[in-house]
């Protein structure tokens, strides 16, 4: 009996050393899988909603009648949305800069008006803006030992009533450790401006630019006439694109200011200055802000004084109800902008054809029967 009492003791011992053991195994092993997701470095996904939107947008447009065509400008690849003409050979081309709120199919003013005029023999691009630039942060201080122990130092020395040109004259170790910290912490600091990828970029304006350049390139492998139309914000950029209109071409291009309103981005110039730049015939379509047209507060007679300063042969301003600025107005803002393309540009060009077939014409000689005609 003694002995089994003591089997029974002793099982009851191991059986306890052996939860205890497992107990301290599977305790270590969560500490140590905590530890290492603790060490584990995660990468930072910086949210880029911009992108992310552009990206939707084009996905949405893969199946319908508009291609996404992807375009290089300054290395940088970049879409537009194009949608060509109903007939085999369209009269011209349109480009349109949407507002930078917004994006480049917002289905107020700017989708009835890109799908809408394809159906009268014009083919339509809209350019895809950069995101705006944002000024980089600041790099953060770095303390060091030295640094600490160099502050200390000024300050007993600011303290101490001893002489100035005696201190001056001997340095101490601290003093030159601090020195040394210094000089590479200015060269750090020269390399890594040289190196930061920030200081290479280009401006928005130069992006959007270029990006204008190459689209305008592409348009013109088919029609020459253009009309460049600029809706909210996207008016500054249509008014800087437009002084890169040559000589030449004025003839066959217009420029359209849809509510124009002052981009936010800093490399642009102001509307107003950007205007009296201009020499392409412009229409700039408005909703005045109070009764008086003659408001020097009223950035619509601002533009209008800028617009008799410039070259422009022809500068006309529209008056348009608040509610063109609505999905309400879509139908008024497309009846006026086609009225207005009608009336002058495709008349324009009407008339210059008719000039172009009489020239070529030959005159009728008038010769005697039996004549020589060498």
């Amino acid at each position: 009996m003694k002995n089994l009492l003591l089997f029974s003791l002793y099982s009851l011992i191991g059986l306890s050393n052996q939860l205890h053991a497992e107990e301290h195994k599977t305790t270590k092993t969560a500490d140590t899988a905590a530890e290492s997701e603790q060490q584990a470095v995660f990468p930072r996904v910086i949210p880029d909603p911009y992108s992310d939107r552009q990206r939707d947008i084009a996905g949405f447009l893969e199946g319908s009648v508009t291609e996404v065509i992807a375009l290089q400008a300054l290395e940088q690849e970049f879409s537009i949305y194009f949608l060509g003409a109903d007939e085999k050979e369209p009269i011209g081309s349109i480009l349109f800069f949407p507002d930078q709120r917004n994006h480049s199919d917002w289905p107020i003013n700017l989708n009835p008006l890109r799908v809408g005029l394809t159906r009268y023999k014009w083919q339509t691009a809209v350019l895809t803006l950069p995101e705006i630039i944002t000024p980089a942060i600041p790099k953060r201080s770095v303390y060091t030992a030295e640094d600490v122990t160099g502050a200390d130092q000024q300050q007993e020395n600011s303290d101490a009533a001893t002489d100035t040109d005696t201190d001056i004259a001997t340095k101490t170790d601290d003093d030159a450790a601090l020195e040394a910290t210094e000089k590479q912490n200015e060269a750090a600091d020269t390399t890594n401006k040289e190196d930061d990828p920030v200081e290479k970029l280009k401006s928005m304006a130069e992006i959007t630019l270029a990006r204008a350049t190459a689209t305008v390139e592409l348009l013109k492998q088919t029609t020459e006439p253009i009309i460049i139309i600029g809706i909210g914000q996207g008016a500054t950029w249509a008014a800087a694109f437009a002084q890169t209109i040559t000589d030449e071409a004025l003839q066959n291009s217009r420029l359209l200011l849809i509510n124009p309103q002052q981009a936010t981005d800093p490399s642009v110039a102001k509307l107003t200055a950007l205007i009296k730049n201009v020499k392409v015939n412009t229409f700039d379509i408005y909703t005045p802000i109070n009764a008086s047209p003659t408001n020097p507060n009223d950035p619509a007679h601002r533009r209008k004084r800028a617009a008799n300063l410039s070259e422009i042969e022809s500068y006309q301003q529209i008056k348009a109800p608040a509610s063109a600025w609505t999905a309400g107005g879509n139908q008024w803002l497309f009846r006026k902008i086609r009225g207005l393309i009608k009336n002058d540009l495709e008349k324009s060009l009407d008339e210059q054809q008719e000039m172009a077939e009489e020239a070529v014409v030959e005159e009728k000689v008038n010769q005697m029967p039996g004549g020589n005609n060498n």
